[in-house]
């Protein structure tokens, strides 16, 4: 099956899925699916080499890996806890996940700031929930029903993101520069905050394992509104 330009997943963090065409504003929507079409070969090959990822193979029958956003019965039902090298084994895939981010943030922010924006939210929204599910508290079954709904509530976001988009498009007016100055700024601070957010998921994970175990990569994005750019840098 052909993808769309926007039908980017991330694993254990969101499913991103084409919003279909704009009926209206084609230019705009013209240049937004061009240019997000650029990063998702690489998106989507970075994404398959952490699902088979040998390496994860003591986890796959927990976690779900499938990009269709449809996990099993048998894994929502799952009522057991992660082990201690389980968790451990998430870490490693989030590690490996914050490098296919990297890819998609740089290149949602050459599309449109709302897009970019959205992106980062469903990132916070993701992290919430890693850090629930690192802390060993919460059942495997629900891990991966809520990660299910943060992937549906994206979706549905970057629909609305889209409509807007070609709305904002259709009827520019004396407004709208001081507008996407407004929405440039929104992504920014979501990104600022973002960072902030996971610094806490670093420190909780070196609350639970020993300094020589811990280790989470974080990204750092400096954005540039004005073109439409985002540089990124993983630690």
């Amino acid at each position: 099956m052909r993808r769309s330009p926007f039908q980017v997943f991330c694993i254990c963090a969101v499913c991103l899925t084409v919003l279909g065409c704009i009926t209206g504003a084609q230019k705009e929507s013209t240049r937004i699916q061009r240019v997000a079409a650029e990063p998702t070969p690489l998106g989507l090959d970075c994404v398959q080499r952490v699902a088979e990822n040998p390496e994860y193979d003591g986890i796959k029958t927990k976690l779900y890996f499938g990009a269709n956003n449809q996990p099993p019965p048998e894994m929502l039902a799952d009522k057991s806890h992660p082990t201690k090298e389980q968790i451990m084994l998430l870490y490693k895939v989030r590690d490996d996940i914050q490098r296919c981010r990297k890819i998609l943030l740089e290149g949602s922010a050459k599309t449109h700031p709302l897009i970019l924006l959205t992106l980062v939210n469903s990132f916070v929204e993701s992290d919430k929930l890693w850090v629930e599910a690192t802390g060993g508290k919460l059942a495997w079954g629900a891990f991966n029903q809520r990660r299910k709904d943060i992937s549906t509530q994206a979706q549905a976001n970057l629909a609305q993101a889209d409509t807007q988009i070609a709305s904002q498009a259709q009827s520019r007016n004396e407004d709208q520069p001081q507008l996407d100055t407004e929405q440039r700024q929104h992504a920014a601070t979501a990104m600022e905050q973002w960072a902030h957010q996971q610094e806490v998921l670093a420190n909780h994970q070196r609350a639970i394992f020993a300094e020589s175990e811990a280790h989470i990569t974080t990204i750092s994005c400096r954005y540039y509104g004005n073109g439409n750019t985002a540089s990124c840098s993983l630690f």
